[in-house]
């Protein structure tokens, strides 16, 4: 690598810019964690069920690179988010960042599951990613909780037990 280049790459990581990444992503799954993007815009997404409440839990990312990718990996689940099926938490406690494209894929999330009588609210987000939901006035959209057991205490009191179990 020339030294240009890696006078460029120190550039973007002391200024938090991200490089350019190829626009194919993939998408591995394993058991209940989808892996999605690439290493630099990586995002994870886990599955689990505490009765009928279902907590999908992004880390990393989402940005405009693997958002499409995030939102095929929810979709299924935000079908069965129904009156009578699972409600939905999406726990951001390790989420990093997300772009407007990754709030897009939220929106889409609450107005698919809204006609259908579901249930989606947001917990445990970090500072930076609470404070981009409340610029963007996301706020406005999802019900917001400080911690996931307040979330699913909220949405299915009878599901804590299955929570505080573990």
């Amino acid at each position: 690598m020339s030294a240009a280049a890696c006078r460029h790459r120190a550039h973007d990581r002391e200024y938090g810019h991200t490089p350019t990444v190829p626009a194919h992503t993939a998408l591995a799954v394993r058991n209940t964690t989808n892996k999605i993007g690439t290493a630099a815009h990586h995002m994870e997404l886990d599955t689990k069920a505490y009765a009928d409440v279902l907590v999908l839990a992004p880390a990393g990312r989402i940005d405009h690179t693997n958002c499409d990718r995030f939102l095929e990996a929810i979709q299924p689940e935000l079908e069965r988010c129904t009156a009578s099926g699972p409600r939905i938490v999406f726990d951001l406690s390790r989420l990093e960042y997300v772009s407007s494209a990754g709030l897009r894929c939220f929106l889409i999330a609450a107005k698919q599951v809204k006609p259908l009588g579901g249930t989606v609210v947001v917990a445990a987000m970090r500072p930076v990613v609470k404070e981009i939901f409340e610029i963007s006035r996301f706020n406005l959209v999802f019900p917001i909780f400080d911690t996931l057991r307040a979330a699913v205490a909220q949405v299915s009191p009878a599901a804590l037990p299955a929570l505080d179990a573990g």
